[in-house]
């Protein structure tokens, strides 16, 4: 989880999920195995983004649906 509106995946190697949410944990956009070499849109309305193995967000999460966000220190 890290504050930003935008990632890119330059000189990654493999695909991930992206999770954009707001500052109330709200999913914006969420990108389904991004390929390497791509860089997504800027959302303003977003605050956080959360990247993940490609194929970790389930089919049924869409915009709209609030993610908890739980640290384990």
């Amino acid at each position: 989880l890290f504050q930003t509106r935008s990632i890119h995946t330059h000189f990654m190697r493999y695909d991930i999920d992206v999770v954009f949410l707001n500052h109330d944990f709200e999913i914006i956009k969420i990108f389904r195995s991004l390929k390497p070499w791509r860089m997504t849109s800027i959302y303003w309305k977003a605050h956080y983004a959360v990247e993940l193995r490609a194929g970790t967000i389930e089919k049924g999460i869409r915009p709209g649906d609030y993610m908890e966000v739980v640290c384990i220190n």
